[in-house]
């Protein structure tokens, strides 16, 4: 893959992944809900739905991938489902809190498990990185002469990208949570997650 090819790649990646959407308010939530092992974890779930519609486009199956609308359409219910899900569970967790929990504490946590699939079932019912996969980015290279050096180049691009975008809200909103202390503030960080959730479930539906 020319540096050409793999420049203009990932400059429009940065710029569409850098402006806040579903996933960033979605990485947020996670990060003042969980901490950043959570938030983390669930941006390598994101990572792994972006890998997975990224090479959907790259082996030129974007065509037969957009036929199935109705699947895809199915796909953002779900993940509206869960994220749902999750949102409720923020708000059961957030009404048990001990009294004498502060916020500079240790946040509730989330398994591996649980984070990543959240991450990796959010990106396949995202509309962004569904458009952005099957629709922009075969435009930004040409899908039919990739050869599988190029596959990887673009891969790693990529991961690199997007990783270094979604750690850095990861981070900022852990270091966010981390100066609130009084319990009262904490329990309006975990409602304000919780609505927050709830709205990138409905923005997943209406888009």
């Amino acid at each position: 893959m020319d540096v050409t090819s793999l420049a203009l790649f990932a400059g429009t990646l940065f710029t569409l992944a850098v402006i806040p959407g579903p996933a960033v308010f979605a990485i947020i939530a996670r990060a003042m809900s969980f901490g950043s092992s959570g938030a983390l974890l669930f941006c390598f779930g994101l990572l792994s739905g972006d890998l997975l519609w990224f090479s959907v486009a790259a082996l030129g199956l974007a065509a037969f991938a957009s036929s199935f609308s109705g699947a895809l359409l199915a796909l953002q219910w779900l993940g509206a489902a869960y994220l749902t899900y999750i949102a409720y569970g923020i708000w059961k967790s957030a009404e048990v809190t001990p009294s004498g929990f502060r916020g500079n504490q240790i946040p509730p946590q989330s398994s591996a498990k649980t984070s990543l699939f959240a991450g990796l079932l959010f990106n396949l019912s995202n509309p962004k990185a569904i458009m952005f996969y099957l629709a922009l980015m075969p435009n930004l290279v040409s899908v039919e002469e990739m050869s599988l050096i190029g596959f990887v180049e673009l891969a790693t691009v990529l991961s690199a990208v997007l990783l270094t975008i979604n750690s850095a809200y990861s981070f900022l909103a852990v270091k966010f949570r981390s100066l609130l202390t009084s319990q009262k503030t904490t329990h309006l960080v975990n409602r304000l997650a919780c609505l927050g959730l709830l709205c990138v479930a409905l923005l997943m539906i209406v888009r």
